[in-house]
């Protein structure tokens, strides 16, 4: 087995949407593993994955190349690489099995020589073609100590930015293949792991309306820079990517590891978790996993209390709370002050600061420290955004849901850090929150 550590890498700033999801899911099928991503130019990196800048690199090279001998570097140590054209649909360690010292994926673009022919029946047009099989840099597992890692990072360590673009990549990958030491086991993992069509170009099938992922398929590498791949690099959910194993891989299958456990009763049937909030439920349940405790300020019909794994939900609301395993009907500003200091292990609220005159927020935020014993998550919007019964669309609310329905002060990412909170940003839903949302933690313990 390998150490369990994945690492990515992002040349340039901001991260797309898409490459962002090979992390999350990845992150959601490998629990316990740490996610590391690699770049000199991102100042944040998504929830829990950690940003490692890159000094190893020369930066006269370009993205790719920096890539390609960052990876090298990463893997001396062991552990998992991945591209960020790779997205997961299963956890990968059955695997990484026996005493190999790396396992290499294999794909139809880069073909071995002298490698067989083997018939592939192409899943789009249903003819059969033929594969030549060879290596992909796409994905790759190294134990600690790797020969294969150490003889690859030596030989890109004198990487010229006059080089080929697959000089650092896949073909010093098969040079070093070819070239290792006698009785040095590497594991080549089944074509058909990450990939659907029959060659690097053919990729029409990962996009393909109506296609199905495989079901022998750990994911999908669908190859950023194929013409096929660059239509959709700009989306910024799965609602604009086709019906495709692309989209399966990252909305089905990745949806199953969060979804309601059933001993609770169901969420109010019209309250719906659409797309861009799929990011707040899956850092609510990373962040409540193995607590005992979970104390939602404001929690309204509980949209996101049910997305908390504690043993014990709480639900606070003024108007009477729709979701939790222990209701408390009251005003947050009442009944926070009765609760004992470390009563609760989270404290969370989303949506709900941003309702309270300046200093009642503050006040309110300090009492949900106060009462954490571990930890203090907050969603609100990113500064003041105006919501008023004299605004557009204040139709939808009546006259006395307006009263808590107001929006009355903003919070900004330097007044959460400054009182010791880890802030990300949000961006998925602009309609509601045009100049984004932060989602802030603290631990309470450090």
């Amino acid at each position: 087995m390998i150490p369990r550590v994945a690492y990515f890498y992002w040349g340039g700033n901001p991260l797309p949407w898409l490459c962002a999801q090979s992390m999350e899911t990845f992150r959601r099928h490998h629990p316990g593993w740490e996610i590391v991503l690699g770049s000199p130019d991102l100042e944040t990196a998504p929830h829990g994955v950690r940003l490692e800048r890159d000094t190893v690199t020369d930066p006269r090279l370009p993205p790719q190349s920096r890539a390609d001998v960052w990876r090298w570097h990463a893997l001396q140590g062991g552990g998992w690489w991945s591209d960020m054209d790779v997205l997961y649909a299963r956890n990968v360690e059955p695997l990484l099995s026996g005493k190999c010292d790396a396992w290499v994926t294999t794909d139809g673009g880069h073909a071995l020589p002298g490698a067989k022919g083997v018939p592939f029946l192409d899943p789009v047009s249903k003819q059969k073609k033929w594969l030549r099989p060879g290596l992909s840099i796409g994905a790759i597992g190294c134990r600690q100590g790797s020969e294969l890692a150490r003889r690859c990072f030596a030989a890109a360590s004198v990487a010229s930015p006059s080089d080929d673009y697959q000089s650092h990549g896949t073909s010093l990958l098969t040079a070093q293949w070819r070239g290792l030491t006698a009785g040095l086991i590497l594991g080549a993992l089944p074509f058909r792991v990450f990939f659907t069509g029959a060659s690097q170009s053919d990729v029409q099938p990962l996009w393909a309306e109506g296609a199905k992922l495989a079901s022998e398929a750990y994911g999908v590498h669908w190859y950023g820079g194929s013409p096929e791949s660059t239509r959709f690099v700009g989306a910024q959910s799965v609602d604009e990517l086709p019906d495709c194993p692309v989209r399966q891989a990252i909305d089905t299958l990745a949806l199953s590891t969060w979804s309601p456990r059933k001993r609770v009763e169901p969420m109010d049937p019209h309250v719906e978790i659409g797309p861009g909030e799929r990011a707040l439920a899956e850092w609510i349940a990373a962040e409540t996993r193995g607590t005992g405790s979970t104390l939602d300020v404001g929690t309204g019909q509980g949209r996101y209390l049910q997305f908390s794994r504690s043993e014990l939900r709480i639900g606070l609301d003024a108007q009477r709370p729709g979701f939790g395993d222990l209701r408390i009907h009251g005003d947050a500003l009442e009944v926070l002050p009765l609760l004992g200091t470390g009563s609760v292990d989270v404290v969370m609220s989303t949506d709900f600061l941003e309702h309270l005159e300046r200093p009642a927020s503050e006040a309110a935020l300090d009492h949900m420290t106060r009462i954490a014993r571990k930890r203090v998550l907050v969603f609100t919007p990113s500064g003041f955004r105006q919501q008023h019964p004299g605004m557009a669309g204040s139709e939808r609310f009546t006259g006395e849901e307006w009263q808590w329905q107001t929006h009355r002060c903003g919070w900004t990412r330097g007044e959460f850090e400054a009182r010791g909170f880890v802030v990300e940003g949000w961006m998925w839903d602009l309609d509601a929150y045009p100049a984004g949302g932060l989602m802030a933690t603290r631990s309470v313990l450090s």
